[in-house]
């Protein structure tokens, strides 16, 4: 009987054991993870847009995203090699630069129709802002350039 007694007390404590090796361990395994806030980082745009050689597919277009946070002096010129190399050129808001894409009604801040020479020189209030080179009225032939535009 003493032995009965014994073995009943050391299986108590071997399970009381095992049960709190479980519990530890499913605590320790799943432990929230630490909250980190993380913050977006927004790049905004200051110094040159596109400087150098442009090429535009024929019936597409290239367009450069421009992010200000304050007022800004947005100017340069496109020059194509040749003047029967033209495109179009915009400069759109957010919003109108969707809606060009998707072929509705829009405006444009500028817009330079089907010239192989621009230039531009314009303030702009915050907010973002794409210039566009389209090759839509080109559509059998791609059209190349060279483009010199910043933000100061």
């Amino acid at each position: 009987m003493e032995n009965s007694k014994l073995f009943r007390i050391l299986l108590i404590v071997a399970a009381v054991f095992i049960a709190g090796f479980a519990v530890f361990h499913i605590i320790s395994v799943n432990e929230p993870e630490p909250s980190t806030q993380t913050t977006e980082a927004f790049k905004y745009t200051r110094g040159p847009v596109v400087e150098g050689p442009i090429n535009v597919p024929s019936g597409d277009f290239i367009s450069y995203r421009l992010n200000l946070n304050r007022r800004g002096f947005f100017s340069g010129t496109m020059r194509s090699p040749s003047e029967d190399e033209k495109m179009d050129t915009f400069l759109f808001d957010d919003e109108n630069f969707k809606l060009w894409k998707e072929g509705k009604d829009f405006q444009s801040i500028i817009r330079s129709d089907h010239l192989s020479y621009v230039v531009i020189k314009r303030d702009l209030e915050p907010g973002i802002y794409h210039l566009v080179f389209s090759g839509r009225s080109n559509p059998d032939s791609a059209v190349q350039a060279e483009a010199s535009f910043s933000v100061e």
